[in-house]
């Protein structure tokens, strides 16, 4: 298994889902976040779980800096701050 793949019952694949929930809760589009097994980048042969935006192209919507954030994080306030990070984020476009 891919290093970066996370299996369902590890705790940063629930961290995961939590963010994608409360981005799809205060989605200002109506918008689906999910958390999916997906090429990192199409040059590269390595897949990471991550939040993507369905129907979108099931664009990624994490950069690997958001992502490592949501896995590090200890508390509900640091992930309400990975929350608001990926809000304000440049590339990010609800």
């Amino acid at each position: 298994m891919n290093p970066h793949c996370i299996r369902r019952t590890e705790s940063g694949y629930d961290k995961l889902n939590t963010v994608a929930n409360v981005l799809t809760t205060f989605s200002k589009n109506n918008a689906t976040y999910v958390v999916r097994d997906v090429y990192f980048d199409l040059g590269l042969d390595w897949m990471w779980t991550t939040i993507c935006r369905e129907g979108y192209r099931d664009c990624q919507i994490l950069s690997p800096r958001q992502w490592e954030g949501i896995l590090l994080s200890n508390s509900s306030e640091e992930l309400f701050e990975c929350v608001k990070d990926i809000q304000e984020g440049k590339y990010f476009n609800d």
